[in-house]
């Protein structure tokens, strides 16, 4: 009777039992296995534990979204750290397919007032291209969760049966890339005024945007996108010249102006050279551009980055170009004949991609 009680005395300091029934010992910190290779004892605290918060705050910052959830399961410690807003400031979903409904749940439980930016990405390339992504009710309780965000990026998503009025009036970015739209999708957001902070607006890959959306954006009395500096329209190719001209006759405060893959001609590159001072310029596959096309361009000195890529331009004038951008810092000719060496003698400084 008492070896027995002994025994059991020895199992309970011996060993502790895990979740799921697992005993470990705690009276040694490594052990040798049948094969004489060293064990660790798992009962000892792990390493990180003992690391100050802060520090534990900075290694989570590196982990993805899926990463942070799951370790949140690890610990109590793991858990508290993990749900800091400073690790949900930027939050990045477009690597995971997360339906209407898992997408409120994570909002609910990880998103705050620290949220600056989310970008999310729907279902147009699946098999499940009907799947909701966002839905007015949602975008509504993300504004009242996350009334500081400033950055929304939605791409690959089925956006015609959404109302752009439901989207946030804090947005400064908002990238709306390869998505379905129903025709003049933004009006509604436009006419109550909540794009009026837009700072940076991409809709590339739309194929619904036409020129009636570019004339709504610019001359939509009181709430024009005066604000924008930043305008990506690449891939939008029922765009004709006519927007071009509606963007040369009201630049604001535009900079960096990305187009491409549509029928621009030199009559509307000619309308955006002459007002807009762009230090990022793109016009990309337009079969109607011309040498004298890049001729146009090179008045517009401040360009520092230049995209040329996939037109019919000849060698000749491409080096006249470089040689009379005085700011010119990388430039960007894939399938244009040119003799990138050649570039570089005529200005070493420049970066050939």
């Amino acid at each position: 009777m008492s070896s027995s009680k002994d025994s059991a005395t020895t199992m309970k300091k011996g060993t502790r039992t895990r979740p799921g029934g697992r005993r470990t010992s705690t009276t040694d910190k490594s052990e040798a296995d049948d094969s004489g290779t060293s064990v660790v004892d798992e009962s000892e605290p792990s390493r990180l534990l003992l690391l100050p918060e802060m520090i534990l705050l900075h290694i989570f910052s590196f982990l993805t979204p899926r990463e942070k959830c799951r370790s949140s399961r690890v610990c109590q410690t793991f858990r508290r750290v993990l749900k800091d807003p400073q690790l949900w400031k930027y939050v990045d979903l477009t690597s995971y397919s997360i339906r209407l409904q898992d997408l409120t749940k994570f909002t609910r439980r990880y998103l705050s007032k620290s949220l600056r930016g989310l970008a999310v990405s729907g279902f147009l390339r699946s098999n499940t291209i009907k799947t909701k992504l966002l839905s007015v009710a949602y975008l509504d309780e993300l504004l009242t969760r996350c009334p500081n965000i400033t950055k929304l990026t939605i791409t690959n998503a089925e956006l015609r049966h959404l109302s752009s009025a439901a989207l946030p009036y804090t947005l400064e970015e908002l990238h709306i890339v390869s998505c379905q739209l129903g025709e003049m999708w933004l009006e509604a957001a436009t006419d109550l005024g909540n794009l009026s902070n837009l700072s940076s607006l991409d809709v590339s890959g739309c194929g619904r945007i036409t020129d009636k959306d570019v004339a709504l954006w610019y001359t939509n009395g009181t709430y024009t996108l005066r604000n924008l500096m930043e305008l990506n329209l690449l891939g939008c190719y029922r765009l004709t010249d006519k927007s071009l001209e509606i963007i040369g006759s009201k630049p604001g405060q535009l900079t960096s102006l990305h187009v491409g893959h549509a029928d621009f001609s030199h009559a509307g590159i000619q309308e955006i050279t002459l007002n807009v001072k762009l230090r990022s310029f793109s016009i990309q596959n337009c079969e109607f551009l011309t040498d004298l096309s890049l001729k146009l361009i090179e008045s517009v000195k401040t360009i520092e980055d230049l995209d040329i890529s996939y037109n019919h331009f000849s060698d000749a004038a491409v080096y006249s170009l470089v040689k009379n951008l005085p700011r010119l810092k990388r430039i960007s000719v894939q399938d244009v004949n040119t003799v990138q060496d050649e570039i570089l003698r005529i200005n070493p400084s420049v970066q050939v991609t």
